[in-house]
């Protein structure tokens, strides 16, 4: 009796594990909206109803901005070049994927009567690294720089898309000799990355 009491015992907890791990992590987001996690952006996402990117000629990357935590003057001054690297390989990504028709970073671009999207960029969370720590711990992540950014698209005036998404140290090289490269070679792979899975998550999404 005892036996079976705890087989059974045995097939409840799996069941519970196996619903908790088909439940799909979720956050909250800005303006009161619900993120879930998603794997091939490698972070989470919301999108409006109905709302799969077709249908627009021009996307319009805004210049980025950051609210990140309060940095050294050394990491107030990477955070300002990574500003600038993030609204570069992403219009880089995007204009080389060929999904919209035009991709631009200046209001002046944007054609007359051209349906578009505009994609606005903040850095949340920024940490420049260090190489002494990476020499020693890398592996680890110790001394990885960080960014978290935060993407909303907007239509007009109204919400369609938004991603947040963190980098730190990702690459194989960031991660096993990551004390011989400097933080910001290390950095401006990770933020490609995040270009590219970004390019990914939308084209997957548009075909359903």
């Amino acid at each position: 009796m005892m036996r079976w009491s705890t087989i059974g015992l045995g097939l409840v907890v799996l069941l519970i594990v196996a619903g908790c791990a088909s439940t799909p992590d979720t956050a909250p987001g800005p303006g009161g909206i619900t993120l879930r996690e998603d794997d091939d952006l490698d972070g989470d996402v919301w999108l409006a109803g109905g709302f799969n990117f077709t249908g627009y000629d021009t996307l319009y990357i805004a210049a980025t901005q950051a609210d990140a935590p309060k940095l050294n003057p050394d990491g107030v001054e990477s955070l300002e070049w990574a500003k600038g690297v993030v609204r570069e390989k992403l219009a880089s990504e995007l204009r080389k994927s060929g999904f919209f028709r035009a991709v631009v970073t200046s209001e002046s671009e944007i054609r007359p009567g051209s349906r578009t999207l505009r994609l606005q960029n903040t850095i949340i969370d920024y940490a420049k690294g260090g190489a002494a720590a990476r020499f020693f711990a890398g592996l680890y992540g110790a001394g990885q720089p960080l960014i978290k950014v935060r993407g909303q698209m907007l239509d007009g005036d109204t919400q369609v898309f938004v991603f947040e998404a963190k980098r730190r140290g990702e690459s194989g090289a960031a991660r096993w000799v990551g004390g011989y490269l400097s933080s910001r070679d290390i950095q401006e792979e990770d933020i490609e990355d995040l270009a590219e899975d970004l390019v990914d998550f939308i084209e997957k999404t548009s075909k359903k």
